[in-house]
């Protein structure tokens, strides 16, 4: 309901909550709204998903890399792309 009230829409926060568990489903819900919400499908596509990043993290613990380095980046990656796509979506759209 928090993310409802930002976000002003059901169906938009459904989605980001969506995107976050898995990505392309959230993606398919918030790009349905059109091409001005593009900073939103851009946070989602840089998380890529809680399920692509434990996915990732089988594979980070064979190689010894630390989980916690890698699950900040990959918000930081999030949030980079969505910061950049509302800057530059006035440019291009």
């Amino acid at each position: 309901s928090l993310l409802t009230l930002v976000l002003g829409n059901v169906n938009l926060s459904k989605g980001l909550v969506f995107g976050i568990f898995e990505c392309t489903q959230g993606l398919k819900i918030v790009s349905s709204f059109g091409v001005n919400f593009l900073p939103l499908c851009a946070f989602i596509c840089g998380f890529s998903g809680i399920s692509i990043i434990m996915q990732s993290l089988a594979y980070l613990k064979k190689a010894k890399i630390k989980t916690a380095p890698f699950f900040i980046a990959k918000i930081l990656m999030a949030v980079i792309s969505c910061v950049l796509s509302f800057l530059l979506y006035p440019i291009f759209f």
